[in-house]
């Protein structure tokens, strides 16, 4: 047991040395996650054909906007601002796709709807 008194100062030690850092390390890094998170939707935004609609296209333009003012404000030591300018983004690019999607089941509802009058005129 006496073993274990000794290490236990160094290991705490090391911990609060090594804590700092650690927290430094992982706030370098939420920007460029929360950028790439970003760059992500906003691609995802443009594979379902987000620039193609007025509403989404809107969206989708102040994702891109949003995301390149971040990298500037980056650049700039700006962090904490960037990584808010960044969620924007993503919200931004989240919501051209959702309006996108919307758009989409809209037409095949209308689609449907279209097809099940002509069916019943038929009948």
């Amino acid at each position: 047991m006496n073993e274990m008194r000794p290490r236990r100062p160094l290991l705490l030690s090391l911990l609060v040395l090594t804590l700092p850092f650690a927290a430094f390390a992982c706030a370098g890094e939420q920007p460029v996650q929360k950028e790439t998170d970003s760059k992500a939707a906003v691609r995802a935004a443009e594979e379902v054909g987000a620039e193609g609609l007025p509403r989404s296209a809107l969206y989708l333009d102040l994702a891109k906007q949003q995301i390149a003012r971040a990298e500037k404000l980056m650049k700039d030591g700006e962090q904490k601002q960037a990584e808010l300018t960044l969620d924007r983004a993503r919200a931004d690019a989240e919501l051209a796709i959702a309006l996108a999607k919307a758009d989409d089941e809209r037409v095949v509802a209308e689609e449907t709807a279209k097809r099940l009058e002509q069916m019943q005129k038929g009948i």
